[in-house]
């Protein structure tokens, strides 16, 4: 004999898709009636679907500057930046967000650095530096 909560999920399940049967029927019956609605409203709203899921992610990428969210009970649990084990998620461990660039920039300052010094001898710099240009 099935519980409640099972017996609730079929009506459910039944429910929603009799209530689909009925409403791809009414779509089809709208877009016989008018399928030049339809050919305009398509675009429009794709574009507007693709035009906000982008805005949404450079959002995500640079905001919040710092780190918004439920704080870990634990202190072992809490977010650190510049740790031992390496850069955190821009998530955290429980419930939060800061932008991916923001919460990235230590490792991404270090590493130019480290690039730049590779490449970029100092005295080599300053040996090609004209003193009376300088001063």
């Amino acid at each position: 004999r099935p519980g409640p909560a099972v017996a609730a999920l079929g009506l459910g399940a039944a429910a929603t898709a009799a209530l689909s049967q009925d409403l791809r029927q009414t779509a089809r019956d709208r877009f016989r009636a008018n399928p030049w609605g339809y050919a305009v409203a398509t675009p429009l709203t794709a574009a507007f679907v693709g035009w906000f899921t982008n805005w949404v992610g450079v959002q995500m990428l640079f905001y919040p500057l710092q780190w918004r969210g439920v704080p870990s009970p634990f202190p072992f649990l809490r977010r650190r930046p510049c740790s031992a084990l390496g850069d955190l998620p821009p998530f955290g461990p429980l419930l939060g967000w800061q932008g991916i660039v923001p919460a990235k920039a230590p490792r991404m300052a270090r590493d130019l650095v480290e690039v730049t010094t590779d490449l970029v001898s100092v005295p080599g710099t300053l040996q090609n530096l004209d003193p009376a240009k300088v001063a």
